[in-house]
């Protein structure tokens, strides 16, 4: 047992003199190198200029800044002038009474608007007050014809015009639609046009665009809280025009004769985001009943738009510079995007006018 015990022994201190003689390892630090990750770069997204019509505020080529719009004459009467065709494409529309109690349209296009347009009217003859409200605009102003009050304005080299009763003009930019019976059977294209500018050598530019501001659009749409105005009736008595609000798309639709108001070549309805009624002055000249209505001495009206409407009152300085609209509060109004009806009533008939 002593013999065990002491055998038990050695090998134990032998076992210890071999750990304790052995040398003690040396570790090299382990490094483990990352890969390389390939950070991309953050790609920069340049926004493109966004550019907008002077006429409507909506979006439209960068070009269309510097050009000046067109305004066409185009009858309303239900002998043969409707439908009319392309004036659906108009940025701003004046409805304003003629004699015999019906109304006549001034339509007014920006270039990017009608220079595509393969048919655009009829066209019909010029009353002076149209001659001065297209002055407003810095517009190129097409009729055919006019009345002798308006003839010395037109020659006089204060608004650029397209005539069709001159002869080089008349072959150049006019074309008869043999389907209708003239005198509403005379047409145009943004082509001819173009072609008659170009005759006349009108510029199609603005002298400075910059300067160039026919309403004062809002920044963010605006409700007139007046009073609500789902329905509006401006009370000419032969047409008897109404626009109706569609609230699902925010715009007026128009009716007249009994019927929705449409474009001729594409079928649609005329709609509006914002109507304006103004009234003024109005004197009846000779016995025919032709009118001379006043464009710059001021008057009251209506601001309608988005289901509501507010009073205004209107002025101008002179017949070339655009009417400017003001709250009963003497401060300019704010209006909304979009296109633009305004119908011009005589003061005599402006309690005519309906709005519920």
């Amino acid at each position: 047992m002593k013999k065990l015990f002491l055998l038990i022994i050695c090998a134990f201190c032998l076992a210890g003199v071999s750990a304790c003689g052995q040398e003690e390892e040396t570790k090299e630090p382990v490094t483990t190198e990352e890969p390389a990750v390939e950070v991309a770069e953050e790609e920069v997204v340049v926004e493109e200029p966004k550019f907008y019509s002077l006429l409507t505020n909506l979006e439209c080529a960068e070009e269309t800044l510097s050009e000046r719009p067109l305004a066409i004459m185009v009858p309303n009467d239900n002998y043969g002038a409707i439908p009319q065709i392309g004036i659906s494409h108009a940025g701003v529309i004046y409805e304003v009474p003629v004699e015999g109690y019906y109304t006549r349209l001034m339509c007014i296009f920006d270039m990017e608007d009608y220079k595509a347009l393969e048919k655009i009217g009829p066209v019909r003859s010029c009353r002076l007050y149209f001659a001065y409200f297209a002055t407003g605009f810095d517009a190129i102003y097409v009729h055919y014809g006019e009345a002798k009050y308006a003839v010395d304005f037109l020659n006089s080299g204060k608004i650029d015009n397209l005539d069709g009763l001159n002869g080089t003009i008349n072959s150049l930019v006019f074309t008869r639609d043999s389907s209708r019976k003239s005198p509403n059977n005379a047409f145009v294209s943004g082509e001819s046009i173009l072609a008659g500018i170009e005759e006349k050598g009108y510029s199609t530019e603005y002298e400075d665009a910059d300067s160039v501001s026919y309403f004062n659009f809002a920044i963010e749409e605006i409700t007139p809280s007046e009073g609500e105005a789902t329905y509006v009736a401006p009370g000419f008595p032969v047409n008897k025009p109404y626009f109706e609000y569609d609230e699902s798309t925010g715009e007026y639709l128009r009716y007249q004769y009994g019927d929705a108001h449409q474009d001729g070549e594409s079928g649609e309805q005329l709609s509006f985001k914002n109507i304006i009624i103004q009234s003024t002055s109005c004197t009846t000249l000779d016995d025919k009943g032709r009118l001379e209505i006043e464009t710059s001495a001021g008057g009251d009206g209506y601001y309608i738009s988005n289901g509501g409407y507010e009073k205004i009152t209107w002025k101008r300085d002179s017949i070339y510079e655009p009417v400017r609209y003001y709250n009963e509060s003497g401060e300019e109004i704010s209006i909304n995007s979009g296109k633009t009806f305004i119908c011009v009533v005589k003061n005599g008939d402006f309690d005519d006018v309906e709005i519920k």
